[in-house]
C-alpha cells in the first residue's frame, strides 16, 4: 500500500510583496492526514500571508503548496471545495451563532442542511 501523502505540505514556500522583505521566507512544513492544527505568532510574521496561499487567494512568489498530495493555487478549483478556513475575525457574521456560521458554511459548500446539522451535532 503506497504511503499517504501529508493533508497539507508546503515546500520552500516564500511570498514578497512589491519586491519588499518576504512576507513568508521559505517555509517548509507538512500536515497529515487528520490532523488539526494552527498557526500562532506576533503580528507581521506571515501567518495570514500563508494562509492566503493556502487557500488559493495568494499564489506565492517561490515554492509550491501541496493538498492531498496534489499541486495547488489559486487556479485549483477542485481542491478549494475541498478546504475550509475558519477566520479570526469576520465582522459579516458576528450576529450568527457558532451553529448558524457552520450551518452557513455547509450551504456555500452545497451540503444539505440535515447532513450539516449532523456533522455540527458531532462536533
Amino acid at each position: 500500500m503506497p504511503p499517504i501523502p501529508p493533508a497539507i505540505e508546503l515546500i520552500g514556500l516564500t511570498k514578497v510583496y512589491a519586491g519588499r522583505t518576504p512576507a513568508v521566507d521559505r517555509l517548509s512544513l507538512a500536515i497529515p492526514v487528520g490532523s488539526f492544527f494552527g498557526f500562532l505568532g506576533p503580528n507581521g510574521a506571515g501567518k495570514s500571508t500563508t494562509i492566503g496561499c493556502l487557500t488559493g487567494l495568494l499564489d506565492p512568489t517561490s515554492g509550491s503548496v501541496r493538498l492531498l498530495g496534489r499541486p495547488f493555487n489559486s487556479d485549483s478549483v477542485q481542491l478549494k471545495r475541498r478546504i475550509g478556513v475558519m477566520p479570526e475575525g469576520l465582522a459579516l457574521f458576528d450576529h450568527l451563532y457558532a451553529d448558524e456560521f457552520l450551518l452557513f458554511i455547509g450551504r456555500m459548500f452545497g451540503l444539505r442542511d440535515e447532513v450539516s446539522r449532523a456533522r455540527i451535532d458531532q462536533m
